[in-house]
């Protein structure tokens, strides 16, 4: 049961990191789709 316990207390802990490992994730997708994007508004320019 202590070692259940264990678990469960350090599963909040462990999200933490993945979630600021997520936004850091997305906010490169964001660059990469403006970067797209950019791209694309300089094709259809021409």
């Amino acid at each position: 049961l202590a070692k259940m316990h264990n678990k469960d207390t350090e599963e909040p802990t462990m999200d933490k990191p993945s979630e600021k490992i997520t936004t850091l994730v997305s906010e490169q997708n964001l660059k990469e789709k403006e970067k797209a994007q950019a791209k694309t508004e300089k094709d259809t320019e021409t």
